[in-house]
């Protein structure tokens, strides 16, 4: 892919072999990813076979993802860069008994074991090391991926992983390794896959596959659907990055969770009566990061998130008051003899502080509505007159949003939905071109 000013006049006087890395892009890239997965609870690994080079490797690290590993030199280059690991998993068909051993004494993740003799090897080693191992089994589910028959990966006719037929056996003589745990089970249906609905017939099979490791005392805890998300080999340049929003929607909408497995993510069920009576008749065990509280009451997961978008609430403001974006086209700050924007924050929890900050940075005038006493003495005492506070009422409200050039909606009451402060009527009362960002909507 050529990108930027980085011509390809500049590669011929340079010998071959010769790897160009576009770390810009893969930023971007890992950016993608996390946006999407973080949405849902999942985690995800970056195979270490597709590019081992250490600084690509410290990249991801550092970006938080896990790595899946094939080999036992893939499983030092992960550790080598920075992958947790508790993070790494240990893929692969051949496994020697070297990079088995490697892998137990590294105290990884978990082995994707193909095989009924390899689980046997792991559980020997593993009792000869006075360890557990935990595995998941990869499974052939019979599922076409569409794409090349060489990459294809999925069904009867391709070598890998545990036939359909032959798990009841498996899960039978799992019960006799002592020094095994199986903790989950794992596919990988091809690869190049570009249409995101060949990964439903996946989900269809897990979720039949859940059914029958329940039905014979197996509580799954992790699912791995493997890979084969394909790049634009067409058109890169305008899609340099795959699709992540459809393929991880695929996925949440359509596996399904069960008992004794565990969902660690934003929730905010208090709007949502749908989801949260799927999730307790699923079974499963259901943290939502926006509860979280430590000792002192704070909700140190949600924190970051809502300086964040306090933060990036002015910065949609300001772009949405421009003219050409239908907006007042008044300027945040002002300039010399033309008045600020007027700014009504209605919250002055976290959110409602750092849009503060941004606002009362920028030279805007800023008011902060909020119920607590206590609250609006340590806002007034930390602003130090950049900007006003006061105490909310309705009428209040009704008269700051009326003369506002910019409402935040910035309320949050822990665990349940946001409380309707602003009434339809109201809106079709404030300035022409006004501009509302509500964070706290649900």
């Amino acid at each position: 892919m050529e990108k930027g000013a980085f011509s390809r006049e500049k590669f011929k006087n340079i010998a071959t072999p010769f790897y160009y890395y576009d770390v810009e892009l893969l930023s971007r890239t890992l950016k993608a990813v996390k946006e999407e997965v973080s949405k849902y609870g999942f985690s995800q690994h970056y195979a270490v076979k597709a590019n081992a080079n250490q600084n690509i490797l410290k990249q991801i690290a550092a970006a938080g993802f896990g790595a899946d590993c094939v080999s036992g030199n893939e499983i030092k280059a992960a550790a080598n860069a920075g992958f947790p690991t508790s993070k790494i998993v240990f893929a692969g068909v051949g496994k020697t008994d070297k990079e088995i051993n490697l892998a137990l004494d590294y105290n990884i993740f978990c082995f994707n074991v193909e095989s009924l003799p390899e689980l046997e090897v792991i559980n020997s080693l593993a009792e000869k090391k006075g360890k557990t191992a935990s595995v998941a089994l990869r499974i052939n589910p019979n599922v076409d991926a569409h794409t090349h028959e060489y990459i294809t990966t999925g069904l009867n006719e391709n070598k890998f992983g545990f036939s359909l037929s032959s798990l009841e056996h498996v899960i039978y003589a799992i019960k006799s390794m002592s020094h095994i745990q199986l903790i989950g089970i794992h596919f990988h249906i091809g690869s190049q896959i570009t249409e995101v609905d060949t990964f439903l017939p996946l989900c269809e099979k897990v979720n039949e596959l859940q059914d029958l490791f329940e039905s014979k005392g197996v509580n799954l805890q992790h699912i791995n659907v493997g890979g084969g998300l394909g790049i634009d080999y067409e058109d890169p340049n305008n899609n340099p990055v795959a699709d992540f929003k459809s393929y991880f929607e695929l996925f949440n909408k359509h596996l399904q969770l069960r008992k004794g497995q565990i969902l660690f993510t934003y929730l905010h069920l208090a709007p949502d009566p749908e989801q949260t009576e799927g999730l307790l008749k699923s079974g499963v065990t259901a943290v939502a990061y926006e509860t979280v509280t430590d000792r002192a009451g704070g909700l140190p997961l949600l924190a970051p998130m809502s300086e964040v978008a306090g933060r990036l609430a002015i910065e949609a403001a300001g772009r949405c008051l421009q003219r050409h974006a239908g907006g007042r086209g008044v300027l945040i700050g002002g300039v010399p003899g033309v008045p600020p924007a007027r700014i009504a924050i209605i919250g002055g929890g976290v959110v409602g502080t750092h849009a503060a900050r941004m606002a009362a940075g920028l030279g805007a005038d800023v008011v902060i509505l909020d119920r607590s006493l206590p609250r609006l003495r340590q806002l007034d005492e930390h602003f130090s007159g950049r900007a006003r506070t006061r105490f909310s009422t309705l009428h209040a409200i009704e008269e700051e949003i009326l003369a506002a050039d910019v409402v935040i909606g910035a309320v949050l009451i822990p665990g349940a939905a946001a409380p309707r402060l602003v009434s339809r009527a109201q809106l079709s009362r404030m300035k022409r071109g006004a501009v509302l960002v509500d964070v706290a909507i649900d």
